[in-house]
């Protein structure tokens, strides 16, 4: 039997890979990925000894119906996996690809407040990291952009 997050990935394959979402459905994407998301990037050592930088966007909720819309909004390049915790609810966890990342940031930019300047990074290092295939930027700058994200999303205390 199809766990719910594998039903939401065959009912949004093939779709086009379009992003049209309104004002409204921008900012209640943006509230989402301000309280529950993730916009980050991470790194790993290549073969040659050199870092290879990689942007992340998603968010994860136990609400299926919450996962339902967020998908129904994003479409096929919203990736959903599923897991247990320990409480017995369903985790789901939305990843965005590549192809949607890019387009889902700049509709949602205007309207974060907390994640805005990790947003702004990641898509300031998504298009180094396109100059840098070409070999006009050094890693030293993806160095400092994946520095400065790491610092905006390191866990601090929760005084209030």
């Amino acid at each position: 039997m199809a766990t719910n997050g594998e039903m939401l990935l065959r009912r949004y394959e093939g779709k086009a890979a379009v992003l049209q979402l309104t004002d409204v459905q921008a900012a209640y994407l943006a509230g989402l990925w301000d309280g529950e998301g993730y916009i980050g990037i991470s790194r790993r050592r290549r073969h040659s000894g050199r870092w290879n930088y990689s942007q992340h966007v998603s968010v994860g909720n136990t609400n299926f119906t919450l996962v339902a819309r967020i998908v129904e909004l994003l479409g096929e390049h919203a990736f959903v996996s599923s897991r247990k915790l320990p409480s017995g609810k369903t985790f789901f966890h939305i990843h965005i690809r590549r192809l949607l990342m890019v387009k889902l940031l700049r509709a949602i930019v205007p309207y974060l407040v907390a994640k805005r300047r990790q947003a702004e990074i990641v898509l300031h290092h998504r298009d180094l990291c396109e100059n840098a295939s070409k070999g006009q930027f050094p890693d030293e700058v993806l160095e400092h952009s994946y520095l400065e994200i790491r610092a905006l999303n390191a866990r601090k205390g929760r005084h209030l």
